[in-house]
């Protein structure tokens, strides 16, 4: 089943305004998990739009994994950051997934 089981909790300035380096600060405690979401022991899929250095799915997984979440994966639409993903596959990738093993 398709849950919704991120809220943002506070606002902030836009991924795309900021420096790489800028980006997992701006989103430090910006997400929680919705109250009363099923999470223990499941495996999760985050889906971004896009994603430049992974900050966004990493502080989105991040809180999965503290709320019980066994495994989760990301998934960006697009990816514009250079990364050894990309040169490990030595291509542009359009769709990348990657796994977070956080905690």
């Amino acid at each position: 089943p398709c849950v919704k089981a991120l809220v943002k909790c506070r606002e902030t300035r836009p991924q795309k305004e900021l420096a790489a380096w800028q980006r997992s600060g701006n989103l430090l405690g910006a997400f929680d998990v919705r109250p009363g979401t099923p999470l223990a022991g499941k495996c999760v899929l985050l889906v971004d739009d896009v994603s430049t250095t992974g900050a966004t799915l990493e502080e989105c997984a991040k809180m999965l994994k503290i709320q019980g979440a066994a495994q989760v994966l990301g998934i960006a639409a697009a990816w514009l950051g250079a990364n050894l993903f990309q040169v490990a596959v030595g291509c542009c990738a359009v769709v990348l997934v990657l796994e977070f093993f956080l905690l």
